[in-house]
């Protein structure tokens, strides 16, 4: 299949509220799956039905996909929001798409069965979030729980069904996130809420929600400007700075602060990692004899390269990290990655992501080991695994480890 190329539009603050009728249509049959069966669609059915249903060929359903909206990132390296979860640059057969949230902005049926409701356990969320108890005493953060069962007689008109796949819908709402979530062999699942639900608190209907998401999303998007810190003649005494030094050179040094950089589109790259879970790491060090401090360094640094657009070293680094975990998963020093996806307990769409991450070592490998010859590198950004697989083996990666934690400390 031929790279899609196109010229980019200018970046949108916000989602427009209608869209034409080929996207209507094709956004349509995305959605299919998720209102009659609870789950994504995969590229090659999407295919098959806007062949039968509305005429469309691969080529055309692909373009079509392609110029649905998104705010922020167009790549697969940094945050956006459109109407779809981020499809994958070069859609297969088996690549898996499904609508947002937002999508319910177009569609009536998606709106009445998923938006509709999302919205009811959002305004739940936010009150759990206000009402939670606060210790006076403790140094830790209170942090609200949601849970399936409790959301099930709270909402007793709301179908069990949904109520069974909305930690799948948030995976794909980039700011409704959670500290940490769990779900027992009998489907009850809890979502423990992260303090930024209470961004939400005003969000009163749909487009008010999509709103305030695309206003997030953009304003992740955007650089940090640091101030400059004091010089370094006010810190330094007279005397030292009229001292001779003998037998040293003078050096120029620049920073190391990772400051993102745009894209050739003019946007500009988000963190990759997301910096809660590497703070999550960081604070796991030491658990169960096993020190997180290389991967913490690994993954800051692989930030560092995403944000300032440089693959090659991108992709060594996201090759270093696969390649550096498995022994946080209880497997052997020595175990391969490849292993650990096949032989760990993971979620269903957890393992799909993370079979991705196994696809890719093959890049990672072109990289760092093919020779030099006569031809250029055509490795670019947009070749990065999606951040969303790489988010899903490392949340992975801290359950793991916080279990690992309690297991040492338990009497």
């Amino acid at each position: 299949m031929s790279e899609l190329f196109r010229v980019m539009p200018p970046a949108l603050s916000k989602l427009p509220s209608t869209l034409d009728r080929e996207q209507v249509r094709l956004l349509e049959i995305i959605s299919l799956p998720l209102l009659n069966e609870g789950k994504p669609s995969t590229w090659g059915r999407v295919l098959d039905l806007a062949e039968h249903k509305a005429g469309m060929n691969a080529e055309t359903a692909e373009t079509v996909l392609h110029s649905l909206p998104r705010v922020g990132s167009s790549h697969q390296v940094g945050m956006s929001y459109g109407f779809t979860a981020p499809p994958e640059r070069y859609m297969n057969e088996t690549s898996e798409i499904r609508p947002t949230v937002a999508a319910g902005l177009v569609l009536p049926d998606l709106n009445a069965m998923v938006s509709t409701p999302f919205l009811s356990v959002l305004h739940h969320m936010v009150e759990l979030h206000r009402n939670r108890p606060i210790d006076m005493v403790s140094s830790e953060p209170v942090r609200a729980v949601l849970r399936s069962g409790e959301l099930a007689q709270v909402m007793s008109r709301m179908r069990p069904e949904f109520i069974a796949v909305l930690p799948e819908l948030f995976r794909f709402e980039p700011y409704i996130q959670a500290d940490h979530t769990s779900m027992s062999p009998d489907g009850e699942w809890e979502w423990r809420i992260k303090r930024n639900i209470f961004d939400y608190k005003d969000a009163d209907s749909l487009d008010a929600y999509v709103t305030k998401t695309c206003e997030l999303v953009s304003k992740s998007n955007q650089p940090t400007i640091y101030s400059s810190g004091p010089s370094l003649d006010s810190i330094v005494s007279s005397h030292f700075n009229n001292s001779p030094i003998v037998g040293q050179v003078g050096v120029e040094v620049g920073t190391t602060d990772a400051q993102p950089t745009e894209t050739p589109s003019g946007e500009t790259r988000g963190a990759y990692v997301k910096e809660a879970i590497i703070t999550e790491l960081e604070d796991l060090d030491g658990a169960g004899d096993l020190r997180t401090d290389k991967l913490v360094g690994l993954l800051r640094e692989l930030n560092f390269n995403c944000a300032n657009g440089q693959p090659l070293a991108s992709n060594s680094l996201l090759r270093a990290v696969m390649d550096h975990v498995p022994p946080g998963f209880g497997f052997p020093v020595g175990t391969t990655f490849a292993t650990v996806v096949a032989q760990a307990k993971w979620g269903h769409s957890d393992r799909k992501y993370l079979k991705k991450l196994t696809d890719f070592r093959d890049q990672g490998d072109d990289v760092m080991h093919r020779q030099m010859d006569r031809r250029r590198s055509r490795i670019d950004m947009d070749d990065m695994p999606q951040a969303a697989a790489v988010n899903a083996m490392l949340d992975g990666l801290v359950v793991a480890l916080q279990k690992r934690k309690a297991a040492a400390t338990a009497p």
